[in-house]
């Protein structure tokens, strides 16, 4: 359908030509201020929306009247303009009926694998958009990238922003990563939450309580991940990570206690892994900290504990009561 009936230039020689049916090419040109090429496109273009049609006995165009051009050219634009219509109702149909069968075919899904790191960044994004109620999420001793933290807060605003609640509960030895510390802190000046405990049970995130994801193997994270949507599953993580969080630490309480000697949490799960046999190697893997932490973090029990070995240190420990 031609697009030109309200381009200026054609409508003035139109106009031009209505009030002077038998006029010439030259005198047009002249009192439409305009050149000879320049009239005959806009000839061309009144020829397109018949507006404009050849005498029978001399050949030159003329005027067809508006009352006749027009209403064609109306009615020509309503049968365009229905036409679009009918194709945008039958997108938007075939939109909801694709979504709806997308849905359907999630919910019967109840487990399915995401295979690579980025499309499990994906999911996670999508996750986090389509949250209504509160994302849990479990990070255990894994280091995450500036990158990774800084594409995360747009989403975690977005969220928030939302009523969205966000609790994260973040393995004890994350305090010493600056990055993940400063995340952390801004999380919470956004109005997330964040807590800590000695050892995270696993990696997880779960939004709403009806979809959890995990990884595919805990030790390769670029395997992939997990997306859980069984019920019974998914009241389970729930109810694990409502068990992790009220016995984790805030983070805005100090990591050593002021009363006293009183020992951290990472402090107790040190004393109890190696009451338990564990060696420093072991001990140190399960905290998520260096073997040379594990020994200073002892050397300095040992001194407030006024223990001249392990084995008194920790008969000193459960005579406090820190082991009970």
């Amino acid at each position: 359908m031609p697009q030109h009936f309200l381009d200026p230039l054609v409508e003035r020689v139109y106009s031009l030509m209505l009030a002077e049916p038998g006029v010439s090419l030259s005198t047009l040109a002249q009192q439409a201020d305009m050149s000879e090429p320049q009239i005959r496109h806009a000839l061309d273009l009144l020829a397109d929306m018949d507006l404009v049609s050849p005498d029978g006995a001399t050949g030159d165009l003329r005027p067809v009247s508006p009352r006749l051009g027009l209403a064609k050219y109306i009615n020509d634009a309503e049968a365009e303009l229905e036409r679009r219509q009918s194709e945008l109702s039958q997108a938007r149909s075939a939109l909801a009926r694709l979504a709806a069968e997308q849905d359907a075919a999630q919910n019967r899904e109840s487990l399915v694998r995401i295979v690579g790191l980025e499309s499990v960044r994906m999911r996670l994004a999508e996750m986090a958009a389509t949250a209504s109620r509160e994302c849990l999420t479990f990070f255990p001793g894994v280091a995450q990238t500036p990158d990774a933290h800084n594409a995360s807060v747009p989403l975690n605003e977005a969220a928030l922003s939302r009523g969205v609640a966000i609790r994260s509960v973040y393995q004890g030895s994350f305090r010493n990563d600056p990055n993940t510390l400063a995340f952390a802190m801004h999380l919470a000046q956004m109005g997330g939450e964040t807590r800590t405990v000695p050892v995270v049970p696993i990696q997880m995130v779960l939004v709403d309580r009806e979809v959890a994801l995990l990884p595919i193997d805990p030790e390769d994270r670029a395997a992939g991940a997990l997306e859980i949507r069984t019920p019974g599953i998914v009241a389970a993580l729930g109810a694990l990570f409502d068990e992790v969080w009220m016995h984790a630490e805030r983070l805005d309480q100090f990591q050593r206690r002021s009363e006293g000697d009183e020992p951290t949490r990472q402090e107790l799960e040190l004393l109890k892994l190696l009451g338990e046999g564990h060696t420093d190697e072991s001990a140190a893997r399960r905290l998520d900290l260096s073997v040379r932490t594990v020994r200073r973090m002892m050397a300095e029990l040992m001194t407030r504990l006024e223990a001249g070995s392990r084995f008194e240190a920790g008969a000193q420990a459960a005579r406090r009561g820190w082991l009970d």
